[in-house]
């Protein structure tokens, strides 16, 4: 593409005197309609533009910054903002991308030695004026990215940097709006201003007065740049810390023998954070037929004997293995393979009979499960050993893949007898994962605390006649023991119109019969186009004036105010379930929600956040038995991916709270939805409990019911491969935190 006029007029080339002391490239964009930050901006318009031609100095194969003001459009789906790149790997120098579901920018630098590349993601950014303060920086082997909104005092520093390898040599245009050859679907509809691009990697201090100058509503120049420099007082803000701390170091080993293909290895601890190494020798009995993958959490490595290759495998929602592959042939299979993983920092160097074969980024704060799974041949395991943080955890099945004939289970609810019997509830997703569809209400009961389960039952079988039986939510009647459900019903292939039924089912003698489901859907607001019970258990209150009453928490949609209008609230009933109306709300705008009843009889509901407020959890409270509640509070020290989670008050009067973590603590970290995690606040306590890891792979929804020994049980989603990978059972003691 050609250079304008426009655009050639409003460039003005700096050549650096003084070492990069000044900006390589500066545009003011003076010739713009659009108003800027500091003048005009530039429009991209849905389309690439080139402001520069092939320049084979920049970023010449050393440190480098871009810095400018960035109005994102209303435009849905991922973006590029500025780039130096084709959209081949190979053909790509940098680029500045924006995702608007997670409101947040990445930086993509391609590695010096072309094999790779390396990308660093801003925290989430929100600005009143829409303009938010974009610099990326390549600065001694790490990159940066940091993301302001222009209401803001100074620069945010709190997005962590992570190493790189170098930066490619080329030489291509600087293009504004996307790549080359950028379809329009990935180019970016918003507006750029004050854009300058540096031969060096700029310090936190020079990034923050950058942003001050156009936060003043200032063109650069260098001498206003050296005045604000001179006087500067920032202080950055440290990046945000793990949710885990330091585990303490511990050593595995064990030969586990001959694995037969079609069969599982599944090692018995699992990998939490920090450093770690794994080392596995394996023997395969026929090579050129072997067919294995060892799965490291989430990430994994294939070997495929015919193909001669071990590659890369799983890497489930982080970017680690995508950016930098890992593709080793051999000159012939070996019938004899050591395979070597060595974690340091951020860093994972993968080997293979000692020689190193991969080294890259490792972004990932927990693993998880380790795991050999033999697809074809014989494989015997002469060895292995793992030395890191490891986490032993007794996880019982108890709605796994394919049982009872089902092929998935979501939506785990659980809730504990007086005499400890437990009551395990799911949706048994028959064909598949969508949310309506041939989904049944299935049902487990243990004897024993949780170590076996008596076989599914199905509560529900209306899936072959076009309806779906969703979110299971039980509560016990701690007087009369009688076991409540409550759950929703709506046509397969339609929800939210009206067109639902919530059905309450009893039973009176511990889950062995079930009284015959009534509709207490017409009972309800005639604008509610559908609730939602939690998921997750529901209540009847112990305490108080209001002991007796059941509490139904879940969420409904209303069309009356926009077809996509929700709100957390609750249904209850005074007389035993006969007859049911709607509680307060406890907040607009928001979904999925768990009760806790504490001892002075107060109701604590756990809301899911909605899309724009993704990492934090809010919570209301009722003191008059749900009908009504106070304004709903996020808290801080509860950053939760958008997913449902869980609360429950313990006997002694404290509060447990359970949610999956992430897989990377980074903020907005592309793997979510992992490391379950237990927080606990007694009574007199103010903060929350150090966290206590409870599954520390990809886990999602979840609930917790006490038994009798003050023990907690956690019925979760989770798995090696998916958040959704079935659902178990782990117990934690009353004192395990």
């Amino acid at each position: 593409m050609k250079r304008t006029p426009a655009v050639a007029a409003m460039l003005t080339l700096l050549l650096s005197a003084v070492c990069g002391a000044e900006p390589e490239l500066c545009f003011s964009f003076e010739d713009e309609a659009l108003p800027g930050v500091a003048g005009k901006a530039a429009d991209a318009a849905g389309q690439v533009r080139e402001l520069v031609p092939e320049k084979a100095g920049f970023p010449g194969g050393k440190d480098f910054t871009v810095s400018c003001f960035i109005r994102p459009s209303a435009k849905s789906g991922y973006q590029i903002v500025l780039s130096q790149a084709g959209m081949n790997p190979a053909d790509r120098l940098w680029w500045i991308g924006y995702s608007p579901s997670l409101r947040r920018f990445d930086f993509l630098v391609r590695d010096a030695d072309g094999k790779g590349q390396s990308q660093v993601f801003s925290r989430s950014v929100d600005s009143s004026s829409g303009w938010i303060h974009v610099a990326a920086a390549c600065r001694d082997g790490k990159l940066a990215i940091r993301a302001t909104g222009l209401e803001k005092a100074q620069l945010d520093t709190g997005s962590a940097a992570v190493e790189n390898r170098g930066v490619r040599r080329g030489a291509m245009p600087l293009l504004l709006g996307g790549r080359r050859g950028e379809q329009p679907r990935g180019c970016f509809d918003g507006a750029v201003d004050e854009l300058t691009l540096w031969s060096r990697g700029l310090s936190d201090r020079e990034l923050d007065v950058l942003f001050r100058l156009g936060k003043s509503g200032k063109r650069f120049s260098e001498k206003e740049f050296d005045a604000l420099l001179a006087q500067s007082e920032f202080k950055p803000v440290e990046p945000e810390h793990p949710v885990f701390g330091v585990f303490p170091e511990k050593q595995h080993s064990a030969k586990p023998g001959t694995i037969p293909a079609g069969e599982c290895c599944l090692f018995p601890e699992q990998l939490a954070n920090g450093d770690f190494t794994v080392e596995l020798a394996l023997t395969m009995n026929d090579p050129a037929s072997c067919r294995w993958l060892f799965e490291l959490g989430a990430d994994g490595f294939r070997f495929d004997g015919a193909k001669k290759l071990l590659v890369n495998a799983g890497n489930h929602g982080a970017a680690d293995f995508r950016n930098r592959p890992l593709g080793h042939r051999f000159e012939q299979a070996p019938r004899q393979l050591r395979l070597g993983l060595a974690r340091r920092g951020a860093g994972l160097a993968v080997s293979l009979d000692g020689k190193e074969v991969w080294n890259g980024t490792f972004s990932r704060d927990t693993v998880g499960e380790l795991a050999l799974n033999v697809e074809s041949g014989s494989v015997t395991v002469d060895g292995f050993s793992v030395r890191g943080a490891l986490l032993k955890r007794d996880i019982v099945p108890v709605f796994p893949e394919g049982e009872a004939g089902s092929r998935f289970y979501r939506i785990p609810a659980l809730a504990a007898g007086k005499d400890g019997t437990l009551h395990a509830f799911a949706e048994a997703r028959r064909t598949s994962l969508g949310d309506v569809g041939e989904i049944d209400i299935a049902y487990r009961r243990s004897a024993d605390g949780g170590k076996s389960w008596e076989p599914v039952r199905f509560l529900t079988r209306r899936h072959d006649q076009g309806f779906s039986s969703n979110n299971p939510s039980p509560a016990i009647d701690p007087v009369s023991g009688r076991l409540h459900l409550f759950y929703v019903e709506v046509p397969a292939k339609k929800w939210g119109q009206h067109d639902y039924r919530v059905l309450h089912t009893v039973s009176g003698d511990g889950g062995g019969n079930w009284s015959e489901p009534v509709d207490i859907a017409p009972m309800l607001p005639k604008e509610w186009g559908v609730f939602l019970p939690a998921p997750g258990h529901s209540l009847v209150l112990k305490h108080g004036k209001y002991a007796g009453r059941i509490v139904v928490p879940g969420w409904c949609n209303r069309p009356d105010k926009g077809t996509n209008f929700y709100q957390s609230t609750l249904i209850l009933s005074d007389d035993g379930g006969r007859s049911f109306r709607a509680g307060g709300v406890a907040m607009e705008k928001s979904d999925e929600c768990m009760l806790a009843e504490l001892p002075d009889g107060a109701l604590v509901m756990a809301i899911r956040p909605t899309a724009s407020h993704r990492e934090v959890r809010f919570f209301a409270v009722s003191r008059d038995g749900g009908e009504s509640f106070e304004p709903a509070c996020a808290d801080p020290a509860l950053r939760a991916v958008v997913c449902q989670n869980s609360i429950l008050a313990g006997s002694d009067g404290s509060l447990n709270y359970l949610y999956p973590a992430g897989g990377s603590y980074a903020p907005d970290a592309m793997c979510r939805r992992a490391a379950l995690t237990l927080r606990r606040k007694s009574p007199v306590a103010k903060e929350w409990s150090a966290p206590q890891p409870v599954y520390l792979g990809r886990s999602g929804y979840s609930d917790l019911a006490e038994l009798p020994d003050g023990s907690l049980g956690i019925l979760f989603e989770g798995g090696r491969k998916s958040d959704m990978g079935g659902i178990g059972f782990v117990r934690m003691p009353k004192g395990g935190f």
